[in-house]
Parts: structure tokens; sequence; C-alpha cells
């Protein structure tokens, strides 16, 4: 991650202009202004009504259709305000007004893991961002059908 113009601020209540705006990065709350955000992963706090002109008219009801608010997105393109995010095989392009970073998940969507207390396989199905703890939870397709439980990462471990 990158600051392009201005330094970085830690807990900072002395904001110099309106551009600035508030990032939770794990436990701690940076202020940044303009970020490189690419290769960087996140989640998106849009919800459909409220902010449709912030998605591209192309992708608007596919990225709608998953549910987006909470999941954990790779950005793998910046293109200006537009940044490029995918979810497992989807890809969107979204305004990055509403993206915030979180930390790489160690499991990503469609890996194959296994929960440990149980010794039973399954596939990452949904990956979300817990804001609160700032950790990701994993939701799990098992036995083909979608488990009612979240995972953390120390119930889960990659299958070989």
């Amino acid at each position: 991650m990158k600051i392009i113009s201005e330094p970085l601020r830690i807990f900072s209540i002395d904001i110099p202009n309106k551009e600035w705006y508030p990032l939770r990065i794990s436990r701690w709350f940076m202020w940044g202004n303009k970020m490189d955000y690419l290769n960087t992963w996140g989640f998106y706090l849009g919800f459909m009504g409220r902010d449709d002109e912030l998605v591209d008219d192309e992708c608007r009801e596919a990225f709608y259709s998953i549910k987006p608010h909470g999941k954990v997105f790779h950005c793998t393109n910046v293109n200006g305000e537009m940044l490029t995010i995918e979810y497992g095989e989807k890809r969107f392009k979204v305004n990055s007004k509403l993206y915030r970073l979180a930390e790489e998940p160690k499991f990503k969507v469609g890996d194959l893991v296994e929960i440990i207390e149980k010794n039973i396989g399954g596939r990452i199905e949904d990956v979300f961002w817990h804001i609160k703890n700032a950790e990701p939870y994993y939701t799990l397709e098992v036995q083909g059908r979608k488990s009612g439980r979240w995972y953390k990462d120390r119930d889960l471990k990659k299958r070989e």
C-alpha cells in the first residue's frame, strides 16, 4: 500500500482538507489521501438502491446479486476512481469511494479446506470481513450443502 501525495497520519483529528477520509486497516484507524489500491484486499460498503451510481452499469446486477456488503474482494486494477475487484471468478468495476482495506484472507473463495474439529472437507463458499474483530470469517459448502456456521482461520486447514 502506498500513500501517493500526503503523509500518513494515525489517529489524526486535524483534517487539512475535505479529501481526507478514514480507512480501517486491521485494528488501526489511518487517514490517507489518494491510496493506491492495486493488489489490495478489502470489503465494499455499497448497498443496492442507495449506491447504484458507484457500480459500473455493465456489472451492477451481477454485483448486487452476490450480496456484496461485507464480503472480501481482491483489487486487481485501478483506473482513476474506478477499481476492478474480484470475488472468486467474478469481476466487478466499482468506485473506490466505498472500498475499505482489509488483510488478505488465508483462504479464498473456491479453496478446498478441512474443518479441523470434525475432519470433514468442504469448499469456501463466501469470505466476509468482521469489522469489529478485524478478521475474515468463512461460510462453507459441505457435502453439497451450504453450512449454517461461520468459520475462522483457526477452525480450518487447507485440504491436500
